[in-house]
């Protein structure tokens, strides 16, 4: 895939300041694991991630920005921090690396140094990235730009899985 391509995804992808995304997420370490349903929303450096489990009727709620989080539903109370991979980490034992997910989720890498595969349409089939391959295997190509369905991530022996049902982007 020539870079023109990739870099037009990227800018295109990037112009996505304001978005919701609905769907499921499955989270496993290797030896245990969870799922729920999820709703991520983003606003510029905000964000605000709902989380429920039905299974064990427990929901979680991470809310912040680039320099503050704080993480709700805990048995002890909200706690709140800097960081929100480490809090996530610390406070639920999912390795689940934040910042990075905003620009994955939206089918782009990260900051910083990737490999990858892209498709004859420019849209990435893998992202190699801090440790992670992230594996694209649907797409909802009605949207512009065209966005994730299906997001399979993987680090060592943590796993994440994201089956998007919905994108509302704000232009």
């Amino acid at each position: 895939m020539p870079q023109a391509a990739i870099n037009g995804r990227v800018i295109a992808s990037g112009a996505l300041n304001a978005w919701t995304m609905q769907g499921r997420i499955a989270v496993s370490d290797g030896s245990d694991g969870g799922s729920g349903r999820l709703e991520w929303r983003q606003d510029g450096p905000r964000f605000d991630v709902q989380l429920s489990a039905p299974v064990t009727r427990r929901s979680w709620r991470l809310v912040g920005d680039a320099s503050w989080v704080r993480l709700e539903g805990l048995d002890e109370g909200a706690v709140e921090g800097p960081d929100a991979t480490q809090l996530l980490r610390q406070s639920v034992g999912w390795e689940l690396p934040v910042e990075s997910l905003v620009d994955w989720m939206k089918g782009v890498p990260s900051r910083g140094a990737f490999d990858g595969d892209w498709d004859e349409q420019g849209l990435p089939r893998r992202i190699v990235q801090c440790d992670w391959v992230i594996e694209y295997r649907d797409w909802f190509h009605d949207l512009t730009p065209p966005l994730p369905r299906k997001v399979f991530a993987q680090s060592g022996k943590h796993r994440v899985r994201l089956v998007v049902e919905r994108w509302d982007v704000t232009p």
